[in-house]
C-alpha cells in the first residue's frame, strides 16, 4: 500500500502562494521592457544566474516569465499553473490550494502586500533590490505596531471595518 503524506496546512499554503505572489510582483517591478508599446518581461542571464543561486525554488516562474507579453490574465494564468505545479498534489494535499486562496489570512496577506508595494514604491523606484530585500523589508514592516494592529483589524472585521490605512513606511 502506498502512503503519501501531503501536507492538509492551510496556512502553510498560504505563504508559499504569497512568496510565490510576491516574486512574481518583484519581477514585473524591475524586469519589464516597453516594446512599441507592449510590455515584456527581459531578465537578463546574469540575473536569472543569481535567482538561481538565491531563489533556486522560484528560478522556474522567472523563466516561464522571461521574454513573454505581460498582461493580467497571463500573469495570472502563470502563477496559478506554477503554483499548482510544484505545490498542488506535490506538497500539499490536493483540495489544500483552492482552500488557502480563498482564506481569510491569504486574502489578508496579499493586501498587506499589495499596501506594503504601493507605499514604498518610489523607494523601490530608486534602486534595484533583491528580492530577498523585499522579504527582509517586508518582514520589518510587518513587525511594526501599526502595521500589526491594522492587520489584526483586516483579520477580525474584514477591510471594511478597518478604518484608514496605515501611512507607516
Amino acid at each position: 500500500m502506498s502512503f503519501s503524506l501531503k501536507s492538509m496546512n492551510i496556512a502553510k499554503a498560504s505563504e508559499e502562494l504569497l512568496r510565490i505572489m510576491m516574486f512574481e510582483q518583484w519581477i514585473r517591478f524591475y524586469f519589464l521592457e516597453d516594446r512599441d508599446g507592449t510590455l515584456y518581461v527581459n531578465i537578463s542571464q546574469e540575473a536569472l544566474d543569481r535567482i538561481g543561486e538565491r531563489q533556486a525554488d522560484l528560478l522556474p516562474l522567472a523563466e516561464l516569465m522571461n521574454g513573454e507579453e505581460i498582461t493580467y490574465e497571463k500573469c495570472q494564468a502563470t502563477v496559478c499553473s506554477f503554483a499548482g505545479s510544484r505545490l498542488d498534489g506535490q506538497r500539499f494535499a490536493p483540495e489544500v490550494l483552492p482552500k488557502a486562496f480563498d482564506s481569510k489570512d491569504f486574502k489578508v496577506e496579499m493586501y498587506m502586500f499589495q499596501l506594503w508595494n504601493r507605499l514604498h514604491e518610489k523607494f523601490l523606484d530608486e534602486r534595484f533590490h533583491d528580492f530577498e530585500e523585499w522579504e527582509e523589508m517586508i518582514a520589518e514592516w510587518n513587525k511594526l505596531d501599526e502595521i500589526r494592529e491594522y492587520r489584526e483589524k483586516l483579520i477580525l472585521g474584514g477591510q471594511q471595518g478597518a478604518g484608514s490605512e496605515p501611512q507607516v513606511q
